[in-house]
């Protein structure tokens, strides 16, 4: 029988070539699969990072602003005096009864125009200038009390004369309420997707109410709206303790 012997001159089988042909395209299908993984990968690493820098940038905003919230202080008073005039009267309601840091007497204001307050009493001892004029009322809230006279809804209500004051619009995501919060939405370039940062806001439901609590989340949109249906980009919790619940006297 005459033997076959291998000669380097005749190629490839066609089995040879059909196996080699399914090898390149299947190394190759891989190849551009991963390439489109990555290029996904890499853009929502990036919607992600951008997402927690405007998270981050609001929290911060708002814990400087709590550090900053305090009691309002007094111009002088003297002895007898029943008008006081103050640097604000933010947080202050007709009933309230306040304290003065340097005097240990309470007084209930009995009306407020402008930034004075009028007591029912006169000064029982003289009032230097700045002088805090601590809110006993919201310090002392019980539980069968409302949240409405608290520290934190003061805070919560004077953000709305800051830079991190929300829009009047709410959407509704995962059972909450959400609104826009001011100088959204922003693009990081002319080339990006709008992100609409969201915040819903509230005050704890424990007494004396001092705990404000942020719930955030971040929605890719439109130039006009946030596309509440889309995935969402970040999500934040955070809870402020505004200054002035410090100012609070020790029980």
């Amino acid at each position: 029988m005459k033997s076959l012997k291998y000669n380097p001159d005749e190629g490839f089988s066609l089995i040879e070539v059909v196996v080699s042909l399914l090898m390149i395209f299947f190394f190759t299908t891989c190849a551009l699969e991963m390439f489109v993984l990555s290029s996904i990968f890499k853009k929502k690493a990036v919607q992600y990072t951008n997402a927690t820098s405007l998270l981050q940038q609001d929290m911060e905003k708002i814990k400087s602003a709590a550090e900053q919230y305090s009691f309002p202080k007094t111009a002088a008073a003297v002895v007898g005096a029943t008008t006081l005039t103050l640097d604000s009267t933010n947080g202050l309601t007709a009933g309230n009864i306040v304290v003065f840091s340097n005097d240990s007497h309470t007084y209930t204001i009995s009306s407020i125009s402008g930034n004075s307050i009028y007591l029912s009493s006169g000064l029982k001892i003289a009032v230097p200038t700045a002088t805090s004029a601590v809110n006993s009322t919201s310090c002392n809230l019980a539980s069968t009390d409302t949240a409405s006279a608290s520290i934190a809804t003061g805070f919560m209500n004077s953000l709305s004369t800051t830079a991190t004051n929300i829009g009047s619009t709410s959407y509704s995501i995962d059972g909450n309420t959400y609104y826009a919060v001011t100088g959204t939405p922003t693009q990081v370039n002319s080339k990006s997707i709008y992100y609409w940062l969201l915040r819903n806001q509230t005050v704890s439901s424990n007494a004396p109410y001092n705990i404000l609590q942020l719930k955030y989340v971040v929605q890719p949109g439109t130039s006009t709206a946030p596309t509440i249906t889309a995935k969402t980009l970040g999500t934040a919790y955070t809870e402020i303790i505004p200054y002035a619940s410090l100012q609070c006297p020790s029980q």
